[in-house]
């Protein structure tokens, strides 16, 4: 019978994560506003950081690009000085407030388009992963590997947006353990076709959870609130390893919600499951390849 390494490495992890128990992780998700405004958004996620810190949350998610802004002419035109600086700033909260912060925004790559990324801060404010949007977009650059990280010692992954359409960068990393999956969007949208969309994000992120046996906690962008050209409607969501949606927020206004997630529950069957359906074998195998 062939051997397969790399799977055997999931199953002695999945019987490791048996014999120590992971913690609790308190987290919050913010929904805000992404706007072109550097200093606007900078100034809230500054205020989203303090409020989950009042919560009680020992990690807090912002949305897509919640930093930058989104929108083509907004990158183009940004000032890369200011927003290193926004950076640094978000990394000394990250260490006055002793929480893990997650927040999107434009990276430089190198290239004549910038990432869309996640940063995750730890709580010394040191970077601990940043992960870049796979998914082509006309003014970002796609992004090159998965994501693989641990909170608290609870091993997580986390994908961005349109990312959600690809189940097997959520699987991949939950093969190797990943207990959790934090997802930013700014899910924006021509208003009709944002509204006929809504059951459609819903049912993906459940699929994620659900098929995985693992969390799902989701920060989306909000707005424009001003206009009802284009929008992204909110409805951040927190899932847990059954695919049942513990809380979610009201679409079209700012908000936050906050949940205990015990990964103790994410017990990941379907995908240990799938290590034993043959013909995948040698998908998964090269799939784990991947991973940092």
């Amino acid at each position: 019978m062939r051997s397969f390494p790399a799977l055997l490495v999931v199953l002695a992890v999945s019987r490791a994560g048996a014999e120590a128990p992971l913690p609790e992780l308190r987290v919050a998700c913010v929904q805000m506003e992404v706007k072109p405004q550097l200093q606007a958004n900078l100034e809230r996620i500054e205020r989203g950081i303090a409020e989950a810190k009042a919560a009680g949350a020992r990690m807090v998610l912002f949305p897509e690009t919640a930093l930058s802004g989104f929108d083509e002419s907004t990158i183009q035109a940004l000032d890369w000085t200011a927003l290193h600086a926004a950076m640094q700033r978000l990394a000394e909260l990250a260490k006055a407030n002793d929480v893990y912060v997650l927040y999107g925004t434009a990276t430089e790559s190198g290239k004549a388009r910038p990432y869309n990324s996640a940063v995750l801060l730890g709580l010394d404010g040191a970077e601990i992963m940043r992960y870049h949007k796979m998914a082509p977009e006309d003014w970002f650059e796609p992004g090159d590997h998965l994501a693989l990280f641990n909170v608290d010692g609870i091993p997580c992954t986390m994908i961005i947006c349109h990312d959600n359409r690809f189940p097997e960068l959520v699987r991949i990393p939950v093969l190797r353990g990943a207990r959790i999956c934090f997802y930013i969007s700014y899910e924006i949208n021509r208003f009709p076709d944002a509204v006929r969309k809504i059951d459609n994000y819903r049912a993906q992120l459940v699929a994620r959870a659900a098929e995985n046996g693992v969390w799902l906690a989701q920060a989306n962008g909000v707005g424009p609130l001003d206009t009802t050209g284009s929008a992204s409607l909110g409805h951040s969501r927190i899932i847990d390893p059954r695919g049942i949606i513990v809380r979610e927020l009201p679409g079209m206004q700012e908000g936050m919600l906050v949940e205990t997630l015990r990964p103790e529950e994410a017990k990941r069957g379907n995908a240990k499951e799938s290590l034993e359906l043959l013909p995948l074998r040698h998908f998964w195998e090269e799939g784990l390849k991947l991973l940092p």
